[in-house]
């Protein structure tokens, strides 16, 4: 979520309006926010707002619009009655020039349409008007220096952005070319440019973006346990990564409050009394109930024990000790000494 301060949301209002409209809009608001305003006007000129930006201005202003024009109908209304009742009060419309800057927050959908690129010629303009999510979609496939020559021709915040869609794996490899100094010729680098912005103006739209590994856990998971070895196996020869990433997230710590008691004292016996401690930490009331009903009387004195000494723990101890509770669960699970269905 990004937020957007308001002399920043008038700056993009009056930007789109231009000449002689911005000129006396500036001349009628207070020294101090003009000033901000003419200071962001003036960066505009090297990097523009982005869609999302103008997009969320104009949206608000035709809100504020909207509700002006009501309300001069309904004043019109009132002088032609005079016997008319006071009116309701209503919650006031967005208004662009008196909200507080914690109230411009630009939330960029996870699915939409992005609106036509007019290009302009300058094509880092043009790279900085399109939405981050298109530029890293368009260099995606490219070597990491294309991709780091394309990045450091942005503003900070549009290269910040269009570094968090590029997948995960290319990053470290873009930042290594990102601290070395580019020694590309201008002809290069425009055509580099250019080839990135008639790519990334093809991107109509975002979309979700389904995690391949979660998606294959819940199908398996769906699926009775005996075809789910084939499944797996099948899946190894294929893509070792993909089922290294699905095994690892086929078991999961809240799955505990799925088995039946006996299962669970089974879990429970195969997991050391420290690991348990550090696991539980935050957990559901129901299912901290549940793993306290299933321990002996000594199991459950000498939990409570390790509990009472954990203090404030860090959240990679609670993370380790949730994964010796998950291997035991797995291999019992795979096993068959215990059902999770």
């Amino acid at each position: 979520m990004n937020s957007l301060p308001q002399s920043e949301m008038l700056a993009v209002l009056l930007n789109l309006v231009g000449g002689e409209a911005a000129s006396s809009a500036l001349s009628g608001i207070p020294e101090e926010t003009s000033r901000q305003v003419k200071a962001t006007l003036e960066e505009f000129k090297t990097h523009p707002p982005t869609q999302d930006e103008v997009e969320y201005v104009v949206d608000d202003f035709v809100k504020y619009f909207r509700f002006a024009m009501k309300t001069v109908d309904q004043k019109m209304a009132q002088d032609d009655s005079a016997d008319s009742e006071e009116p309701e009060d209503e919650t006031p419309a967005p208004k662009i020039m008196q909200l507080a800057e914690e109230d411009f927050e630009v939330e960029i959908e996870p699915e939409k349409k992005f609106l036509p690129l007019k290009e302009t010629g300058n094509h880092i303009q043009d790279l900085t008007r399109l939405h981050p999510y298109q530029v890293a979609h368009a260099i995606r496939n490219e070597d990491a220096l294309i991709i780091s020559i394309v990045i450091r021709n942005l503003a900070t915040e549009h290269a910040a952005k269009t570094l968090e869609f590029l997948p995960d794996t290319l990053r470290p490899a873009v930042f290594l070319q990102l601290a070395q100094p580019c020694t590309v010729s201008n002809e290069v680098l425009q055509r580099i440019l250019e080839t990135a912005v008639q790519i990334a103006k093809r991107v109509e739209k975002r979309e979700n973006v389904v995690d391949a590994a979660e998606q294959m856990v819940t199908l398996i998971r769906s699926v009775p346990k005996h075809i789910r070895g084939p499944i797996l196996d099948e899946l190894q020869k294929t893509d070792e990564e993909l089922s290294n990433k699905v095994k690892a997230q086929m078991y999961q710590f809240d799955d505990l409050s799925l088995l039946s008691d006996r299962d669970l004292q089974q879990v429970l016996g195969q997991t050391s009394t420290d690991s348990l401690a550090s696991a539980v930490q935050g957990i559901d009331s129901d299912l901290m109930e549940k793993i306290l009903g299933n321990m002996s009387k000594r199991a459950r004195a000498a939990f409570e024990e390790e509990l009472s000494f954990k203090g404030n723990v860090k959240q990679d101890e609670i993370d380790m000790g949730r994964a010796e509770v998950v291997r035991a669960l797995t291999e019992l699970d795979e096993a068959g000494t215990i059902t999770l269905e």
